[in-house]
């Protein structure tokens, strides 16, 4: 969707001399974008936002990243936990996004306003729900991320997520399958779910209220209507790393019963490969 009438933070004018006025504006660390086609002769514009788009002039603007010029980003480089927002549709020449994927759960989720190279090492799924205290999730084989897509992440420590000749596209779709994604820090909403190693081990907990539970840029949350206070991921790919099935789940020491794949019921399961209540899960 083309935007005709794109809508600025702010708007700067000058002959590239940093007034006062315009200190107050860089210092914004909530602005995600600033038009600056006004700016007559070239200087930097710091931002607070690592993140805030520079609508600007060719040469006219001499920061290295998220600068846009006729429509182009030659370099846009996005910085995990600040907020952003395209004030229009643009293209990134080259775009690279790093976070880190927690290394005791290997997983966490990601959403990105471009089509983004899986890296490797790492698998991202989607994920859908149809009903239960269950949520279905499918690898994306294709090598890439499709634009506004929030998936499911299987990695561990620090990954770039880069995208070369990408559109953004200001008016993108925020949902898709269970998950919706966030680019600027808000509230996971009342009933939804959010990603945490709990007690019963890694999956989808429910919130309780409204604005308690805080949810970072380029993330994504899970919307489940009657999936209890838990919903648990199923993988079809059983050769993921993902600790989605810790001691706690397979209840060793409760009522259910762990069988290995020969049949036989299992007192103490170590690492492996077991059958739960007719499910195939993993103990890590």
């Amino acid at each position: 969707m083309i935007v005709d009438d794109p809508v600025y933070d702010y708007v700067i004018i000058g002959k590239g001399i940093i007034r006062p006025s315009i200190s107050e504006i860089l210092a914004d660390a909530n602005a995600t974008s600033i038009d600056a086609t006004g700016i007559t002769a070239a200087t930097a514009l710091p931002t607070a936002n690592p993140n805030c788009l520079i609508v600007a002039n060719d040469g006219m603007v001499t920061n290295t990243q998220n600068v846009i010029v006729g429509g182009t980003c030659a370099n846009l480089v996005l910085t995990d936990n600040h907020p952003f927002k395209a004030p229009a549709d643009f293209t990134a020449t080259t775009a690279t996004y790093n976070t880190t994927i927690n290394t005791t759960a290997k997983a966490g989720t990601l959403y990105l306003p471009y089509a983004a190279a899986i890296p490797s090492g790492v698998k991202a799924y989607t994920l859908t729900y149809t009903s239960g205290s269950e949520v279905t999730a499918t690898e994306i084989t294709t090598g890439t991320i499709p634009a506004n897509t929030p998936v499911l992440l299987n990695g561990e420590g620090s990954t770039d997520f880069n995208g070369t000749g990408v559109a953004i596209d200001a008016d993108g779709a925020f949902a898709s399958g269970a998950l919706t994604g966030v680019l600027e820090q808000g509230f996971v909403p009342k009933d939804s779910y959010v990603l945490q190693n709990g007690d019963s081990g890694l999956g989808f907990y429910k919130v309780a209220a409204d604005n308690t539970i805080g949810i970072k840029p380029f993330r994504a949350y899970l919307t489940a209507t009657g999936g209890g206070s838990r919903v648990a991921i199923n993988f079809a790919d059983e050769t993921t790393g993902i600790n989605a099935v810790q001691g706690s789940d397979v209840k060793v020491n409760g009522s259910e019963a762990v069988y290995n794949l020969q049949g036989q019921r299992v007192a103490q399961p170590t690492k492996g490969l077991y059958i739960v209540n007719g499910k195939k899960v993993i103990v890590k």
